[in-house]
């Protein structure tokens, strides 16, 4: 078939697989495949997750069974080059049936995979070996193949529900040409600032140009990532008129900028895109933000506990059950799950140390001067001696930043033993945080990304 011929095909025969040539393909095989007969493929292993595949994988679990499923290692095929495969087996049976799933993932080189598959297949405690049936896989939403995932994280999906049944949670502002629109705020007229903003119509009177802008960053956690500003004068009209004049078949620019009107409240926010942890943070009033600072928006008094929420390392694990890859998806964070009566009972606490561990990561934050709120370097006034020495400001601004770590790690353990209790996950998860995870500036272990010795 000619590209174009192909296409069509598939939007006329297999509408709901046309994402990929492999889906429909799958989809193809199931009318031929005879009772209880079985078909055996080898597909990228994108389809185990994300949205564009859960037309296929809804339709294979309400009517047959994955009746095993290997994932390699990324490098099992070729060692020179990164391969993200997935290999195995639907049977024509009732989606009861009981699969094995091998996660390979990271352990070792490709060539001795084959050993360390035939030994977790002998092994009865491999611990790389789970057991799930295809209607578990549809107690989570999106159904993904989440393998993995234990009978009482099913069991929280099934009985929670979903965050953003009560919580929106948004996209915002793509400007369509960053490097045009968007500027660190120490890069731009200051006093053309306008800070804490509560409206788009009082964005639009102040005669501001420029305003901040949460457009993710890296990994960090709480409070912070406040570097970037964007030209939304006069409601953003230079990026609305750009953006109509870049795509004209578009009637209006929303679908570019999309829901302004959430524009400049308070909110959660998120980078999107992470090689390792969820960096969710607090933001106050006054913020446009972005596709990569994907945000929700709790009422008043559901602010500290949703960025709790967010925060607790058990929250990390549903996104991974619900999306493996690097992106976190705002149709992931909506779908998270949320036993709102468990976190109502301990909220008191939980809004409590959240409100400590935001207050002390925005100190860290505007300890530097890449803070719009920086006042004055901690080293010069950290000493209480009468005359104060430059290595007795540093001895002493050294002790106070560990006091600090400690106290971060020691809250953030108590907001995760707190959701985990409200959860009933305390046979699954720890409340431990790795020292290199608690995102302070003044955390060397965090700032230089070391892991080893305190020392």
């Amino acid at each position: 078939y000619h590209t174009t011929s192909l296409k069509d095909f598939l939007k006329a025969n297999f509408r709901s697989y046309k994402k990929n040539l492999f889906s429909a393909f799958i989809f193809r095989n199931f009318s031929l495949t005879k009772p209880e007969g079985k078909t055996a493929y080898v597909t990228p292993f994108v389809w185990l997750s994300i949205s564009s595949y859960e037309a296929l994988r809804t339709y294979i679990f309400e009517n047959y069974s994955i009746g095993s499923l290997v994932k390699p290692s990324y490098t099992s095929f070729f060692d020179s080059a990164i391969v993200s495969l997935v290999s195995f087996v639907v049977e024509n049976r009732s989606n009861a049936f009981k699969g094995t799933f091998f996660d390979l993932g990271y352990l070792t080189s490709s060539e001795s995979q084959p050993s360390i598959l035939a030994a977790g297949i002998r092994n009865p405690h491999c611990t790389y070996k789970y057991s799930a049936t295809s209607s578990d896989f549809q107690k989570i939403p999106g159904s993904p193949v989440a393998f993995s995932a234990s009978d009482r994280i099913r069991e929280v999906f099934a009985e929670g529900q979903p965050l953003g049944l009560h919580i929106p949670v948004k996209q915002g502002l793509a400007t369509t040409d960053n490097a045009k629109y968007v500027r660190f705020w120490f890069e731009v007229n200051f006093p053309r600032i306008g800070f804490g903003i509560p409206s788009t119509d009082t964005a639009s009177k102040s005669g501001k140009r420029w305003f901040p802008y949460n457009k993710g960053g890296s990994y960090r956690k709480w409070y912070g990532n406040k570097e970037n500003v964007v030209n939304w004068e006069n409601d953003g009209f230079r990026i609305k008129a750009d953006i109509l004049q870049k795509y004209p078949y578009l009637k209006t620019p929303d679908f570019v900028a999309k829901n302004t009107s959430s524009y400049f409240r308070p909110s959660v926010t998120w980078s999107f895109v992470a090689d390792s942890y969820f960096g969710v943070r607090y933001s106050e009033v006054g913020a446009v933000f972005d596709v990569g600072g994907s945000s929700a928006f709790p009422e008043p008094d559901d602010h500290l506990w949703v960025t709790g929420f967010l925060c607790s390392n058990q929250v990390y694990s549903f996104m991974r059950i619900l999306n493996p890859t690097v992106n976190f998806q705002v149709g992931n964070v909506a779908a998270l799950p949320v036993l709102r009566n468990k976190v109502i009972e301990r909220k008191s606490e939980i809004d409590r140390v959240v409100h400590q561990l935001i207050e002390l990561t925005r100190s860290d934050w505007d300890a530097y001067e890449r803070s719009w709120d920086f006042q004055a370097l901690p080293i010069l006034t950290a000493s209480s001696e009468s005359i104060p020495t430059f290595e007795s400001s540093y001895n002493t601004w050294i002790s106070q930043n560990q006091d600090t770590i400690a106290e971060m790690q020691r809250l953030e353990e108590e907001n995760n033993r707190l959701f985990i209790d409200a959860y009933g996950l305390q046979d699954e998860l720890t409340p431990e945080v790795p020292i290199e995870q608690i995102t302070l500036t003044v955390n060397p272990a965090y700032r230089y990304g070391i892991k080893g010795t305190e020392q």
